[in-house]
């Protein structure tokens, strides 16, 4: 399988809870470097579409780029990703 790597944007919450809001864009990379070059260019873009996606519940924290698997095991597989996951 072709390792891709996605952009997370992860949502503050005012308390922690298991569960973190997350904010994917539909957009895919073929390299690590590809992923934080489009974050540090688009961050405002992506932060304001994660804000509107939201109806301004929640704020961005961060973006992250994650590849494939750790997309996979953040959304559909172990209910804990440690920080130093990300």
């Amino acid at each position: 399988m072709t390792k891709f790597w996605l952009i997370v944007v992860l949502m503050a919450l005012p308390s922690p809870q298991p569960n973190t809001p997350a904010y994917v864009p539909y957009v895919t990379f073929e390299s690590l470097a590809e992923c934080k070059e489009f974050v540090l260019v688009n961050q405002t873009y992506l932060y304001m579409e994660a804000v509107r996606r939201f109806e301004g519940y929640f704020m961005p924290s961060r973006a992250v780029c994650v590849d494939d698997k750790l997309f996979y095991k953040m959304f559909y597989g172990e209910p804990k990703v440690i920080e130093e996951d990300l």
